[in-house]
């Protein structure tokens, strides 16, 4: 992901640039590069743009201001590395990236990540039903914080997406303690038809236990386009429970 203009001015080694803002984010740091400009689209109508790449990394953006943005040339900004693992039908492949250290852009960066590496290693729209574990390294913790989940419908890379976005945030954001990422991994299992199932029963196979009983529960649930299937369960009732009326209720993963 890149975004470039013009180099308004240069003092030795301090640069302005744009002569607009790039998000009007204030203080930040994010790498700076030098671009090939490869052709201009003019417009008579609106605002003529160019079209270019990267060449190299030079320096670091630390200010993105009403007037411009400015930086210096020289040290790179520090990036959280992120690495994807997948697996699918079609084999295993492994993506490796760096996300740019920025409270109000990395949540979207690692969002835009997760959801393009998903359709890089498969397809983006159709069904689907992954499977998603997250590991966060952070510094000053000696283990990893770990999260994992699984979508199953035709929008799960966006859910996929969402679910490892929202983590972020929530340690980015948090009111207690400033979080410095050391690396996070995601590891996915793509498999392109839907697996989830509806509840469609339980039944009990008594509805008046004593404590220290074990009741027996059935669930009937139905996949998409399939048969129905029974799963069965057993719950021990609590031997100091009291006497009363109880209610059992059977939830999907979502709830």
């Amino acid at each position: 992901i890149q975004s470039f203009g013009t180099l308004t001015y240069r003092r030795e080694d301090e640069i302005l640039a744009f002569g607009h803002p790039l998000r009007s984010l204030g203080n930040l740091s994010m790498p700076m590069t030098t671009m090939d400009v490869h052709f201009v689209v003019p417009n008579i109508t609106a605002a003529s743009f160019k079209f270019g790449s990267v060449i190299e990394p030079v320096g670091t953006v630390a200010q993105d201001r009403s007037p411009a943005i400015s930086g210096r040339i020289g040290p790179q900004p520090s990036m959280i590395p992120m690495s994807v693992r997948v697996q699918s039908d079609a084999g295993d492949r492994e993506f490796d990236f760096e996300i740019v250290d920025d409270e109000a852009l990395a949540p979207g960066y690692i969002w835009y990540t997760t959801v393009a590496t998903i359709g890089a290693a498969g397809k983006i729209n159709g069904e689907y039903t992954i499977g998603l574990d997250l590991s966060i390294d952070l510094a000053g913790r000696d283990d990893p914080l770990s999260a994992g989940n699984t979508f199953s419908s035709v929008r799960a890379p966006y859910a996929a997406g969402t679910f490892t976005t929202t983590i972020l945030t929530q340690l980015l954001t948090n009111p207690f303690e400033e979080v410095v990422f050391e690396g996070v991994s995601l590891d996915l299992t793509l498999s392109e038809r839907i697996e989830s199932a509806t509840i469609e029963s339980v039944r009990l196979d008594r509805h008046s236990v004593r404590p220290g009983d074990n009741l027996e529960i059935a669930i009937a649930t139905r996949r998409q386009r399939g048969d129905v299937e029974e799963t069965r369960a057993t719950i021990e009732i609590p031997p100091e429970l009291q006497e009363g009326l109880y209610e059992i209720r059977v939830y999907d993963a979502r709830n």
